[in-house]
């Protein structure tokens, strides 16, 4: 029976029609969610891709901070987004397509970024508010829309995964190297991979971070990938352990419970038993300095290096200052001005609140807290037992959630809601959450980009009620 012929049908069979039109009227659902782009583009754009894979690799391993003999003041970084930039701009344009694929998670870091612009003439310092939206939130935001739009099937998504494994398994070594040719005293704490990673609570955040996706190729990946996996996360909690960092214990704490919590879920009585007892086990073994280091957290004033005094002292300025400047912010950047001894706040949600008011705090939760319901949903409907079974797309939605949570975590530690680490997940959430739902498209046929008709959901024109269901189609 052709298209007209059943829609023909249907419209003789409506029940509640005040009056007849010539064609049926009825509600189109449009095409799910950020799939604006054509069924044959997927997994194009080699070019592009390949130099944002290069730009991901030069961030992350920072060949010109490990090996500045080699490659001295160059500037990779920059050179490698230009061309890719380029690039994907032309290639864009030549197919016709859109440049960019609007998302929450993007117009979230636009209100961030226009905040930062607007305060930047009324902040004490100008040039700071410039030097951080030019060398920082500026590249992060266009690798942000060049990442969440070429990648765009599963096998890229693995690829830029499990390059950040390899990364986080090249952290992870460098910090046992350290702390065994160095020492762990309190005096000597290991330092990171990279300038950027040099504080020990940075590279445990880092590290906390990049965890799950170890987890999720030991539990995905085959052969090699599997192994390398494997020792990641054996090296990664041993290196956190290293870094004598307690949000960094935090972090990895909770980002392992939520990943055996989920995917464990038949066995959560023997979870809770056995992470009671490794737990106890843990804090037994762990070495007389870091407990004690540990349990500053709980009581601030028995730290003898006065870390975690100075840091109670920050949180109170930088609430203060939030208060205080909660319509306008200080300007992105200049925190530090109003802190004592040029100390940051130590604390991403104050500081951003200080910074750029509510409205930039309201973005920036939305930014980190928005993927959730994306990830829970897709976790539900891959579920063994669910509408579409997928074991790996299950354990990587669950893996997303583990990765984002450790980052709240470090969040109430450390300012670092301008660190790259946080809006490259981000992007591969958003990444993520567009394959499915293109698959998802594909699977039952459909074109990806193109409206599709749903049976089920109808509000023909003239009609006095809602059907519950049309007739005429089976």
């Amino acid at each position: 029976m052709s298209l007209w012929a059943k829609k023909a049908e249907i419209d003789d069979t409506l029940k509640g029609v005040l009056f007849r039109k010539p064609a049926l009227k009825m509600r189109l659902l449009p095409a799910l969610p950020e799939t604006e782009i054509k069924d044959d583009a997927r997994g194009t754009f080699s070019a592009a891709y390949k130099g944002m894979y290069l730009i991901m690799l030069l961030i992350f391993i920072r060949p010109h901070e490990v090996m500045p003999e080699i490659f001295g003041s160059l500037p990779l970084v920059k050179i490698a987004a230009v061309g890719t930039i380029l690039v994907y701009l032309f290639s864009k344009y030549n197919a016709g397509e859109k440049l960019i694929v609007w998302s929450l998670e993007l117009k979230m870091m636009l209100i961030i970024g226009v905040m930062g612009l607007l305060l930047t003439p009324i902040a004490a310092s100008p040039g700071d508010s410039i030097d951080v939206l030019k060398d920082t939130f500026i590249t992060l935001l266009l690798l942000f829309v060049l990442m969440t739009s070429l990648i765009d099937t599963r096998q890229r998504l693995r690829s830029f995964l499990f390059a950040m494994v390899i990364s986080g398994f090249l952290y992870s070594v460098s910090a046992m190297k350290t702390f065994l040719t160095r020492g762990s005293g309190e005096v000597e704490r290991i330092k990171g991979w990279g300038t950027q990673l040099e504080n020990p609570n940075d590279l445990a955040c880092v590290l906390d971070l990049l965890l799950p996706f170890a987890v999720f190729f030991v539990l995905t990946g085959k052969g090699k990938v599997r192994l390398l996996a494997f020792l990641t996360v054996i090296a990664t909690v041993f290196s956190v352990m290293f870094t004598f960092s307690r949000s960094g214990f935090l972090g990895l704490s909770l980002a392992l419970f939520v990943i055996v919590w989920k995917i464990g879920r038949r066995y959560r009585l023997r979870i809770v038993v056995g992470t009671a007892v490794l737990s106890a086990v843990l804090v037994v073994a762990l070495p007389g300095a870091y407990r004690t280091r540990l349990m500053t957290i709980f009581n601030p004033q028995t730290d003898q290096t006065n870390s975690a005094q100075e840091r109670q002292q920050l949180m109170r300025l930088a609430a203060d200052l939030a208060v205080r400047r909660s319509i306008i912010g200080l300007g992105i950047g200049n925190f530090h001005i109003y802190s004592f001894h040029e100390k940051v706040a130590h604390n991403s949600f104050l500081e951003i609140t200080a910074e750029l008011g509510v409205i930039g705090l309201i973005a920036y939760l939305v930014f980190i807290l928005g993927p959730f319901f994306a990830l829970r949903r897709i976790e539900r409907e891959t579920l063994s037992d669910g509408p579409r079974p997928d074991r790996e797309l299950n354990i990587l939605s669950v893996c997303f959630q583990a990765s984002l949570a450790a980052y709240i975590i470090y969040g109430f530690f450390g300012s670092v809601q301008y660190y790259p680490y946080l809006y490259f997940i981000v992007a591969y959430i958003v990444a993520f959450r567009r394959i499915f739902s293109m698959e998802k498209v594909e699977a039952v046929g459909g074109i990806v980009g193109v409206p599709v008709l749903n049976p089920l959901i109808r509000v023909p024109k003239g009609a006095l009620w809602k059907q519950q269901r049309l007739r005429g189609i089976n």
